[in-house]
């Protein structure tokens, strides 16, 4: 099973390609997903079935958007965002002014690596879309289990790979082809290229649930969505 990214490149330089398309990174968002993000990240904010009042760990939260569903939908939750990159923060904190969220939500800098929360700190985490930027996957899942409490629950939103041959042809022509073309188009197309190789990578060789299972998480399942395309993955804190 495959622990550590082979696709990683040196996180500064990661960060600061992310930082770069900032000013594009909603739209093209959106748009590569044909608006089937919004679905995705409200289903993950869903299964949080947050029923009391806590603090929720949002890993690689970007400009927010994961964030900002959790707190509509569980209006009592205390949460925090973290990217390693300054320019997704900057826009995520102006998007929680604009949106009056900046109260029960606040953004930091940090390293999902290297999180600098005392452990047992949050009740539930999230990553969207954040695992496989990650340089080594099992260290990061286990940083985020370090944080939780025993009994908290981690959801991770993340693709995966279509086992319809079909739709898994046009998939990978959406990644080869039309994400790199409107990358360039749009915005900086070395960090859209960068992406869709570690799509391609990441859905072909990481078994995410073997990696939660080793990382001390229990009753870890898969919920596949949109054909596959992306699953969100859940898993208890153990320690």
């Amino acid at each position: 099973m495959l622990r550590v990214n082979p696709y990683h490149r040196e996180s500064s330089r990661v960060a600061e390609m992310f930082s770069m398309i900032v000013p594009k990174y909603d739209f093209l968002n959106h748009l590569f997903s044909f608006g089937l993000d919004f679905w995705w990240r409200n289903k993950l904010v869903e299964l949080l079935a947050a029923n009391k009042r806590g603090a929720l760990l949002d890993i690689a939260t970007g400009t927010g958007d994961v964030a900002f569903a959790a707190a509509k939908k569980w209006p009592f939750l205390s949460i925090v965002g973290v990217d390693f990159s300054e320019g997704m923060i900057k826009r995520a904190r102006a998007k929680a002014l604009e949106q009056k969220l900046d109260k029960g939500v606040r953004f930091e800098v940090g390293d999902a690596l290297k999180l600098s929360y005392s452990n047992r700190t949050f009740d539930w985490a999230t990553m969207a879309f954040g695992l496989r930027n990650v340089e080594d996957y099992e260290a990061g899942l286990r940083e985020i289990a370090r944080v939780l409490k025993p009994g908290g629950k981690l959801l991770i939103l993340e693709f995966s790979r279509v086992k319809n041959p079909i739709l898994r042809l046009l998939y990978v022509a959406h990644l080869r082809l039309i994400i790199p073309l409107f990358g360039r188009i749009f915005s900086q197309g070395e960090a859209y290229s960068y992406l869709a190789g570690s799509i391609q990578d990441f859905t072909t060789h990481v078994d995410v649930c073997g990696l939660m299972t080793e990382a001390d998480f229990r009753d870890v399942r898969q919920i596949p969505l949109t054909f596959g395309v992306v699953s969100i993955y859940e898993g208890i804190c153990r320690v």
